[in-house]
Order: C-alpha cells, then structure tokens, then sequence
C-alpha cells in the first residue's frame, strides 16, 4: 500500500509539473499582443483575453509588471494581471517634448537588462526614459549624436557601456558609456 501511495504522490506530481506554466511568451500581431504560458514540456496555452487589443505602437518587452511599447511619439506602459493579461495603461510620455526630435519621429528602442530603463532612438538623438516600479514613465536625460540615422543602442550586459551603429553613409560605430547618476547616455569615443 506505502509503494502505491509513493507511486500515486509522484504521478500526480510530475503531472502537477508537466502542466504548469514556466513562462510568458508575448507574440505582437497587427490585430495585438497575444500572451501564451508555456509549460515545461512546451505547450503553448493563450492566456484569456488574447489579444490583447488595447495596446497602441510597437512590443518593446516587458519587465514582469507592464508591457513597454513605442509609438509615433509616445511611450507607453501597460499593467500586466496577476492571471498574466495586459490590462489598462498605465503611462505614457511624449518623446517629442525632450531633447533630440530632429526627425520627430522614434525610430526603435531598447530596454536595459534591469527592466528599468528604456532607451529611444530618435534618429540623431537617444532619449532615456525611467520606468517606476509603478510603471510610471519619467524622462531622464537624453543624448544628442552628431550625425543622424543611428540604430537603437545594444546595451551590455552589465549596464554600463552601450553601442549603436550609423546606417548611412558608412556603418560608422558610436560608443557611449552611462551616466550612473541618470542612466542616461553620453558619447565616448570609439577605439
């Protein structure tokens, strides 16, 4: 009977196991933001309410609590249920009323590996944005490049150095380093 009830505890265990989600995968589509959980074995399972319509720009990623997008001119931050579905907004923040909007529009960004800091690149400027622990969007400080048509910043896993290329007119590569103070960015030369 004891090897029985060993057999059925573990059974009902690893079936406990196989089903549980281990992770969210957001998949942004022109009709919104569908979110799966993924089990252990694999299984993708939508998450109630995908997709989630209410959404507006571009899926930057998400830092648990909100989902980051970028629009036209606007940051914006989405509330993230404890069941997983993104719910109302909860921020959003012009970028065209801070430094660096010679070519009005963004043009792509990045979040730091902290999840609490997202870089846009503005063609010839990157505008650093503090996301709160509320999900609160707050400008930080922005650089201006000297040339315009730069790629978003790869941010190093360490936080402390990024780089970003210049599309035209000859792939040139830009360096910057952090300013710890306001994790915002500032040029460095390139070796």
């Amino acid at each position: 009977m004891k090897i029985l009830a060993a057999a059925l505890l573990v059974l009902s265990s690893t079936m406990a196991f196989a089903a549980s989600p281990v992770a969210l995968v957001y998949v942004p589509t022109s009709n919104g933001i569908n979110v799966y959980d993924a089990s252990s074995a694999g299984k993708l399972t939508s998450i109630g309410g995908s997709p989630f319509k209410q959404t507006s720009g571009l899926f930057i990623g998400t830092i648990g609590k909100f989902v980051i997008t970028l629009g036209t001119y606007y940051v914006h931050s989405y509330e993230v249920s404890s069941t997983s579905a993104v719910g109302k907004q909860v921020s959003e923040i012009n970028t065209q009323a801070y430094s660096g909007v010679a070519c009005s529009t963004t043009g792509g960004a990045v979040l730091d590996h902290s999840g609490q800091y997202i870089y846009v690149n503005l063609c010839s400027a990157i505008q650093t944005y503090e996301i709160s622990s509320k999900g609160i969007l707050t400008f930080k400080g922005g650089v201006v490049l000297s040339t315009e048509n730069y790629s978003s910043p790869i941010v190093a896993g360490n936080d402390k150095f990024a780089l970003g290329f210049q599309a035209v007119p000859d792939l040139a590569a830009m360096a910057a380093s952090f300013i710890p103070s306001t994790h915002t960015l500032a040029k460095a030369p390139v070796c």
